[in-house]
C-alpha cells in the first residue's frame, strides 16, 4: 500500500494540473502502473475537477477523452458512473453557485467546453447511458417524465441551449456546437468521423436545432424592433432639443448587445440548417436608415433634381479632399513655436484665397510651418466670426473639412458659436446672414450633426410667423437644400420636414404673405422643370385628337388601308389639318418602331392621293437627319435612329431613289471629318473615335433595305469599302453588339454582291488594307477621289427625288401656316380682350350701381317666383329691358348714386362716402356734420325701412323653399341704369304720371364672374317703395343743404 502511495500522490497531483500534452505520457503510463482500486473515489473526484476545467484547446480536450477513456477501460462502471454523475451536474444550473454564474460570457465559455468534452466522451461511449442510475442520484432537470428514456446527449443539449436564452448567451454554445460537431447537421450518410452516429440521433439533433432557430428568430425580429424604436426616439429627442441627448442610449446600449447575438447566431445556424434567415434593417445611431445602394450604371445621367451637385467641379470641391496625414504626422512632434511674421503672412494669405487649389496649398503650409497651437487655432475662429467676405465661405468651410480629423476640438467649438448663433436668430429678431450661409456650407461638408440641422429646420417651420424666420429658411434651403433632399443620410428625415412644411400651406393662423413664402421655399427645393416652362399646350380639336391617337397609338390594330381610308376623308383644305398631318408623318420617333413601316405604307397611300404632301415629308426626314448630324446630343439618338429607319422604309416603298439613299448613307459618313474624309489621325468633335453611334445608323440602312434595284447594287460596294474603311478609324476592339451588327451586316450584303455582281466581296483585316482595297475599287470604276471627299449639298438630298415629284419650298408652307397661325393667335387675343372688357364693364356696374345682395350665395332669379309681389303685366317688359340696363349702368349721378346707397342700406346716417379718392379735408368736413343732420323722423324712417325690407326678405324666401339653386347668384335691388333719382322722383310726383304709381327697381342675377340684370316695376302700394321714394326725396334736400354749407365755409 505504502508502495503505491507515492506514484498515486504523483499522478493525482498531475491530473489536478488538467489534461494538457506535457502530463499526456505520464498518465497515461499511471493508468497501467498505479493501483487505484482503493482510492477510486478520490480518483473520480480529481478527474471530474480536471474535465470541468479543460479549456477549448484541441489537444486538451483529446488528452481528456483519452485518460477517461483509459479509466473507463480499466475501472469501467465503477469509475464511469460516479463520474458521469458528478459531471452532469455541470449542467444542473439551479444548483450552481450564482458568484460562478455572475460573468455570463465567462460561464458560457465553460459551458460550450463541457458541453464539448460530454459529447466527445458520449461519442466514445464513456457516457452512453442512464440505465443503471436511480432517479435519486441524476440530476434534477434529468428525472422529468420521459428524459430518461431519450439518449443522454439530447437532454444535456436541450438544457445547455435553454439556459439563459433571453440573453442571447445560448446562442454561443449553440454555435460552438455546430462548428465542432458538424456531422450532425451533414446530409452525406458516409461521414468523415472514426465514430459513426446514430441515424435517429442525427435527426433529433437537426429537430431541436430547427427548434431553437425558429426561436432565435422570433427573438431576434422583436429586438429588432425594439432597437429601431429607441433609436427613433433617440433621433427625434435629438431633433427636437437640438442637443446630444442620452435619453434613450442606455436601454439601446443595454438590447443591442443581446440583439447582435441573435442576429449572428439567426444567420449562422441558417447556414448549417439551409433555412432562409429573416431580414435585419437596423437604423444607424447616427441617423442614416439604410446605405447607399450603388448605382450599376455609373455614368447615369441624372434629372436636376436628383442631382447632389451641380457640376462636377462642385462635387470635388465638397466630396474630393486632400491627404494631409504624412504632414500632420510629421509635423506634430515639433514643439517650436512660430514666428509672428510667418503667423501674419498665414492669415494674410488665408483672407486673400481664390480657389480650392490655393487653399489645400495653404492647409498643408499651415502644417509644415508648425503653426497648429491653441492659440493659432483660437485665431482662426475669431478671423471667420469676424471674416465679412461671403464669397469665400465656402472655402473657410472646407478649412475645416480638411483639418476635422486633427483639430476637432476647433471644430466643435466653431460648430457650438453657429449653433448658438441661429437658436438667437430663431425667436428673435436679430438675422446675420453670414452665420446662416456658413451653417449652410458647413453641413455640406457634413460637419453639423444631423440632429442639429434638422432641429433648425424643423424650429424654423413650426417658427414660420416670427420675423426673419422665413428668410433664415430659404437662405438655408438655397445653400444646402437640395443637398439634404438627396444625400441618403439625410432624405428621410429632411421628406419628413417637407411634408410639414406642406402642410402648414393650409395653416389658418398664417397670413398669405407667409404661405406664398412657403410656396416659393417648395419652388426652392423643386424647381419645375425649364422644359416643361418652354412647353406650350396644345389644344386639340377632336377630329384632330382622333388623328394623332391613330397614326401614333393604333396603327398596328387598324391596318393600312383603313388608315389610308380614314385619312383621306379629312378636310384636307383646312391649313390647321395639312399642318397636324405634316408633324405626325415628320415625327417617326413618336411611333411604335415596329409601326414606322406600316406609317411609312400609309404615306405611300397618301402619295398618289396627295403628292406634294408626301414629297415635303420625304424633305423633311431629310432635314431631321441632317439637323441630328448638326446637333449630335445623346438625348436625340433614338429620334435619330427612328428617322433612319423611316428613311429606308421610303425607299423601299418607292417613294425615293437609291441615289438619295446612297448619299444620305456617304453624307452621315463624311459629315464633320476635314475634306470629307475620314481620318484616324485627325479627330472630329462629332464624331469621335470612341462613338460608334454613325455606324449603327448605317447598319440600320443597310440590314432593313428589301429593295434591291440595280442602281443600288452597282454602288453599294463602292459604300461598303469606304464604310469599312471607316470602322477601322475607330477604336478597337469594337463594342460586342456592334461588333455583332456589322458582322452581320457585311455577311448578308456579301451574299448579295456575290448573286448580282458575280464578284466575291472580302473583308480586310486592318485600315491600311481597307484603305488599300478602296483605293483599287476606285481605280477600277474609274472615279476621282476629289469626288467622292467632296460633301453632298444638303439642297441636293432635299431635291433628287422621283423625277415626276413637283416638290414644293417647304419654307414657304411653314412661313405661310406661320402666318396663318399668328393670324389665329392674334384673334384670340381679340376675344380674349373682349372677354376682359366684358368682365370689367360688368365690374363697373357692380361697383357704381349702389347694390344690395340679399344673398352672398346667390338664389336662381330665372324664374319668377320671387316677383309675385310685383306686377305681372311688366314681367315681359322687365326681361326685354336687360341689355339697356346694362349697358346704361355707368350713367347717373354718383352723388346720386350714394344717397340711394344709403337708404338702401339702412345705416344710420343719411349719407355714406364711397369716393376713396376725395380728399381728406372734405372726409372731416363731412365727419363733422353728420350728427348734425341725423334727426328722430329719419330715425323712425330707418327702422321702418329695416322691417319692410326683412319682411320682403322673409317672404321671397319663402316662396324660393320648394326650389333648388344650382348657380352661384345674388338678388341685387337697384335703381334702374342710366336714370337718376332726381328725374325719378320728379317723374312719380307729377300728376300726369301718377296714375301708372309705379317705381321701377333693378334686378342683378350673378352667376359665377357674370353679372346680369332686369328692369322690375314695383306697385307704390308696398310700403317699401313708398318709403324709398320719400326717403330719397328728403335726402335730396338735405344733400342740397350740405353742398351749400361746405361751399359757404370759410377756413382759416
Amino acid at each position: 500500500m505504502h508502495g503505491n502511495q507515492k506514484p498515486l500522490n504523483y499522478c493525482i497531483g498531475f491530473l489536478r494540473k488538467g489534461f494538457t500534452k506535457e502530463n499526456k505520457p505520464s498518465l497515461i503510463k499511471d493508468l497501467g502502473e498505479v493501483s487505484f482500486q482503493k482510492y477510486l473515489s478520490e480518483i473520480v473526484s480529481t478527474t471530474n475537477e480536471a474535465l470541468t476545467n479543460v479549456q477549448s484547446k484541441n489537444e486538451e480536450v483529446e488528452t481528456a477523452v483519452e485518460v477517461v477513456s483509459g479509466l473507463h477501460q480499466r475501472f469501467n462502471v465503477a469509475f464511469t458512473e460516479p463520474l458521469s454523475l458528478a459531471f452532469l451536474q455541470n449542467f444542473n444550473f439551479k444548483n450552481i453557485d450564482p458568484t460562478i454564474t455572475k460573468d455570463e460570457m465567462a460561464f458560457s465559455a465553460k459551458l460550450k467546453n463541457n458541453l464539448r468534452v460530454f459529447t466527445e466522451l458520449y461519442l466514445v461511449n464513456v457516457f452512453a447511458n442512464l440505465d443503471e442510475m436511480t432517479d435519486k442520484e441524476l440530476p434534477s432537470f434529468l428525472m422529468k417524465k420521459g428524459q430518461k428514456k431519450e439518449p443522454i446527449l439530447l437532454s444535456i443539449l436541450k438544457e445547455a441551449l435553454n439556459y439563459n436564452f433571453k440573453t442571447g448567451h445560448s446562442s454561443i454554445v449553440a454555435i460552438y456546437f455546430a462548428k465542432k460537431f458538424p456531422e450532425f447537421f451533414s446530409t452525406d450518410d458516409q461521414s468523415t468521423q472514426s465514430v459513426p452516429l446514430n441515424k435517429d440521433i442525427k435527426e433529433s439533433v437537426v429537430s431541436i436545432y430547427r427548434l431553437f432557430f425558429g426561436a432565435l428568430s422570433t427573438n431576434a425580429s422583436k429586438l429588432q424592433t425594439q432597437v429601431n424604436k429607441l433609436i427613433k426616439e433617440h433621433h427625434k429627442c435629438q431633433i427636437r432639443t437640438g442637443k446630444a441627448s442620452d435619453e434613450y442610449l442606455e436601454k439601446y446600449e443595454e438590447i443591442s448587445p443581446i440583439f447582435e447575438r441573435f442576429k449572428s447566431s439567426t444567420l449562422f445556424l441558417s447556414q448549417y440548417l439551409d433555412v432562409e434567415a429573416p431580414q435585419f434593417e437596423i437604423i444607424d445611431i447616427n441617423g442614416s436608415q439604410h446605405e447607399q445602394k450603388e448605382d450599376i450604371i455609373t455614368n447615369k445621367i441624372l434629372p436636376p433634381s436628383q442631382r447632389l451637385w451641380e457640376n462636377d467641379e462642385t462635387r470635388k470641391l465638397y466630396e474630393v479632399l486632400p491627404d494631409i496625414s504624412d504632414i500632420v504626422k510629421e509635423h506634430s512632434q515639433s514643439n517650436k513655436d512660430p514666428k509672428p511674421e510667418t503667423l501674419n503672412s498665414f492669415f494674410t494669405e488665408l483672407q486673400n484665397i481664390e480657389s480650392k487649389g490655393h487653399l489645400d496649398d495653404l492647409v498643408r503650409k499651415y502644417w509644415s510651418l508648425n503653426l497648429n497651437n491653441k492659440a493659432t487655432r483660437n485665431r482662426i475662429i475669431k478671423f471667420f466670426i469676424e471674416t465679412v467676405d461671403w464669397s469665400k465661405i465656402s472655402l473657410y468651410a472646407r478649412f475645416f473639412a480638411i483639418n476635422a480629423p486633427y483639430m476637432k476640438e476647433t471644430v466643435d467649438e466653431f460648430i457650438q458659436y453657429l449653433d448658438n448663433g441661429f437658436r438667437s436668430q430663431l425667436h428673435n429678431t436679430k438675422f446675420n446672414i453670414k452665420n446662416v450661409i456658413f451653417f449652410g456650407e458647413m453641413v455640406k461638408f457634413s460637419l453639423i450633426p444631423q440632429f442639429m440641422v434638422f432641429h433648425k429646420i424643423r424650429t424654423l417651420i413650426i417658427n414660420m410667423n416670427i420675423t426673419n424666420n422665413v428668410e433664415i429658411l430659404t437662405i438655408l434651403f438655397e445653400n444646402c437644400g437640395k443637398f439634404l433632399l438627396n444625400k441618403a443620410e439625410y432624405k428621410d428625415e429632411m421628406d419628413k420636414l417637407v411634408d410639414r412644411l406642406k402642410s402648414r400651406r393650409t395653416d389658418h393662423s398664417l397670413n398669405m404673405n407667409t404661405k406664398a413664402s412657403i410656396e416659393m421655399l417648395l419652388r426652392i427645393l423643386f424647381p419645375p422643370s425649364t422644359k416643361s416652362l418652354n412647353t406650350e399646350v396644345v389644344q386639340l380639336t377632336p377630329e384632330e385628337n382622333f388623328y394623332t391617337v391613330l397614326l401614333r397609338s393604333e396603327l398596328g390594330n387598324i391596318g393600312f388601308k383603313d388608315t389610308v381610308r380614314l385619312i383621306r376623308k379629312a378636310h384636307w383644305k383646312d391649313p390647321n389639318t395639312e399642318k397636324l398631318f405634316f408633324t405626325l408623318f415628320t415625327e417617326p420617333e413618336k411611333v411604335s418602331y415596329q409601326n414606322i413601316p406600316i406609317l411609312t405604307q400609309v404615306l405611300s397611300g397618301l402619295y398618289s392621293f396627295n403628292r406634294n404632301f408626301a414629297i415635303m415629308c420625304i424633305d423633311q426626314v431629310l432635314e431631321n437627319i441632317e439637323n441630328g448630324l448638326e446637333s449630335n446630343t445623346y438625348a436625340e439618338n433614338t429620334s435619330r435612329i427612328a428617322n433612319i429607319r423611316y428613311l429606308v422604309e421610303i425607299f423601299n416603298y418607292e417613294m425615293m431613289k437609291s441615289n438619295v439613299l446612297m448619299d444620305t448613307m456617304h453624307h452621315i459618313v463624311k459629315y464633320g471629318h476635314p475634306n470629307g474624309q475620314p481620318n484616324p489621325f485627325k479627330l472630329n468633335p462629332n464624331d469621335l473615335p470612341n462613338n460608334y453611334f454613325r455606324i449603327h445608323l448605317i447598319v440600320t440602312i443597310l440590314s432593313n433595305i428589301r429593295r434591291t434595284p440595280s442602281s443600288l447594287t452597282s454602288s453599294l460596294q463602292l459604300l461598303l469599302r469606304f464604310f469599312e474603311y471607316y470602322i477601322f478609324t475607330k477604336e478597337f476592339p469594337l463594342p460586342k453588339e456592334t461588333e455583332y451588327a456589322v458582322n452581320n451586316l457585311f455577311e448578308k450584303l456579301s451574299t448579295l454582291i456575290e448573286k448580282k455582281d458575280k464578284t466575291k466581296f472580302t473583308r480586310s483585316a486592318n485600315l491600311l488594307e481597307s484603305l488599300q482595297k478602296f483605293q483599287e475599287y476606285l481605280v477600277l470604276t474609274k472615279r476621282s477621289t476629289t469626288e467622292n471627299q467632296k460633301g453632298t449639298d444638303t439642297s441636293t438630298l432635299k431635291t433628287d427625288l422621283l423625277e415626276d415629284g413637283p416638290a414644293q419650298d417647304l419654307d414657304d408652307d411653314i412661313g405661310q401656316e406661320n402666318d396663318e397661325g399668328l393670324e389665329m393667335i392674334e384673334e384670340f387675343e381679340i376675344i380674349e380682350d373682349d372677354g376682359e372688357s366684358y368682365e370689367e364693364n360688368n365690374l363697373d356696374t357692380e361697383v357704381n350701381t349702389g347694390s344690395i345682395s340679399s344673398d352672398e350665395s346667390g338664389t336662381d332669379l330665372e324664374s319668377d317666383s320671387e316677383l309675385e309681389s310685383a306686377d305681372e303685366d311688366d314681367s315681359d317688359d322687365s326681361m326685354d329691358s336687360d341689355s339697356d340696363s346694362e349697358s346704361d349702368s355707368d350713367s347717373g349721378s354718383e352723388d346720386e348714386e350714394d344717397e340711394f346707397d344709403a337708404v338702401l342700406d339702412g345705416e344710420d346716417t343719411p349719407f355714406r362716402n364711397y369716393e376713396d379718392e376725395r380728399e381728406s379735408e372734405q372726409q372731416r368736413i363731412f365727419d363733422e356734420y353728420k350728427k348734425q343732420l341725423q334727426t328722430e323722423e329719419e330715425i323712425k324712417a330707418q327702422a321702418e325701412l329695416d322691417k319692410q325690407f326683412d319682411l320682403m326678405m322673409s317672404e321671397s324666401l319663402e316662396a324660393r323653399k320648394s326650389e333648388t339653386s344650382t348657380n352661384d347668384r345674388g338678388l341685387l335691388m337697384v335703381h334702374p341704369s342710366g336714370t337718376k333719382l332726381k328725374d325719378s322722383l320728379n317723374e312719380f310726383n307729377t300728376p300726369e304720371k301718377r296714375p301708372k304709381e309705379k317705381v321701377a327697381f333693378a334686378f342683378l342675377t350673378k352667376t359665377g364672374r357674370k353679372t346680369q340684370s332686369r328692369v322690375v316695376n314695383l306697385s307704390r302700394d308696398i310700403k317699401f317703395v313708398s318709403n324709398v321714394v320719400e326717403e330719397g326725396k328728403k335726402l335730396e334736400t338735405e344733400r342740397e343743404k350740405i353742398k351749400n354749407i361746405v361751399l359757404n365755409r370759410q377756413f382759416d
